[in-house]
């Protein structure tokens, strides 16, 4: 008797088929408009050559075999984003796109930003908008994620300030992910922005240092101010890896008394 696939199998034939469908799904605006449009966009915003943009439009192509290796994860990637910055597509679709095709795993990404270049960023934010200052400060001022900040700015009225420091419960989880609270010196207030606004920014301004890399310049901060590795991983919501952590959640009291040592930084900083 047959039987029948092991668990693990059903799963992943499962997240291939839903892949496949959001791929076939995107690929129907790959319309000549739109292609050209994004053949421009590869080309003069991106900087990519010829050979690679001709490579990367031919994924989208109707008749072509739906396939998941780099050149072409990067395509589907790219051209959601694409639409969603001209508003061709959902935010919602784009996202779930971005959520599902993951870019291949490479090696670890070691920049942190310079002193200079965080300054040179919120200058540029700060001409650019009020909205977009507001989150690249925040990441600043707390080394959280971009989908967490962005959270927190729909409700900021939950917000506890607590003489020089504020922090925001948001006790929020996901895979190794898992932010209890959001530390920072600034009054939060509403905003109303997604992510894609921040990407519209970052592609007008080459030379701003991409937000992804604020939370690695927190962290460099942090460590050279002296807080333990156990309390940088607390307050910038990583999942406890070593054998002290299993404490993890009563590292709050302590994470509030080493983030004055960060707050006071913040301060001599602006």
């Amino acid at each position: 008797m047959n039987p029948g696939p092991l668990p693990y199998q059903g799963r992943e034939e499962g997240a291939e088929r839903r892949k496949i469908s959001l791929v076939a799904n995107l690929r129907q605006y790959a319309t000549d408009g739109n292609l050209n449009a994004f053949r421009d966009y590869l080309l003069n915003e991106k900087k990519l050559d010829p050979t690679t943009v001709q490579t990367r439009l031919l994924y989208l192509l109707p008749g072509k075999k739906i396939t998941f290796n780099n050149q072409s994860v990067k395509t589907y990637r790219s051209f959601a984003k694409f639409l969603a910055l001209r508003e061709i597509i959902s935010e919602d679709f784009a996202d779930e796109i971005l959520k599902e095709i993951k870019t291949p795993k490479s090696k670890p990404d070691l920049r942190v930003p310079t002193v200079e270049e965080v300054k040179h960023t919120l200058q540029l934010a700060n001409e650019y908008s009020e909205n977009v200052y507001t989150v690249y400060r925040l990441a600043l001022e707390s080394g959280a994620r971009l989908s967490e900040i962005l959270r927190v700015l729909r409700e900021p009225e939950r917000d506890v300030c607590d003489g020089p420091i504020c922090y925001y419960p948001l006790s929020w989880s996901r895979g190794y992910k898992g932010v209890f609270y959001v530390f920072h010196i600034t009054s939060l207030k509403k905003i109303d922005i997604t992510r894609w606004g921040i990407a519209g920014f970052e592609r007008r301004h080459k030379d701003a240092i991409p937000i992804k890399y604020f939370r690695k310049f927190v962290a460099s901060k942090m460590a050279e101010l002296g807080i333990p590795l156990d309390v940088i991983d607390f307050i910038q919501g990583r999942k406890p890896t070593r054998v002290l952590t299993q404490h993890y959640v009563s590292l709050f009291g302590i994470a509030k008394e080493h983030y004055k040592k960060y707050a006071e930084w913040l301060r001599r900083f602006t």
